[in-house]
């Protein structure tokens, strides 16, 4: 799959007011993403990113989600490896280091 900033397309967003959790919207921002992207199989080929606001119970193991840190640290394995794959997004280029994501570092 092409990497970085060229080839990334929108498929999905929904516009929400004010501060707060977005994983109420992640289930719905899924369904429309996939009717757009394409598969191998039954695997997509197409990346879920979002900010802090949607890590919840809905992220699913593939989804670019920077993990929420409280205290600073990561403890479960999992939220970590979630951490480190969004690094290397970033070192990609698929994943934008901006003003708005840098309360997840």
């Amino acid at each position: 799959m092409p990497q970085g900033e060229a080839s990334q397309m929108i498929l999905a967003f929904l516009p929400a007011k004010g501060p707060g959790s977005d994983v109420s919207s992640l289930n719905k921002l899924r369904r429309e993403a996939s009717s757009y992207g394409r598969y191998e199989g039954r695997q997509p080929r197409w990346l879920l990113v979002g900010d802090a606001g949607f890590d919840g119970d809905g992220v699913e193991p593939g989804d670019l989600i920077p993990p929420v840190r409280r205290r600073r640290n990561l403890i479960s394995p999992e939220r970590r490896a979630k951490a480190e794959l969004v690094a290397a997004a970033r070192l990609d280029g698929i994943y934008s280091s901006s003003p708005a994501d840098s309360s997840t570092r």
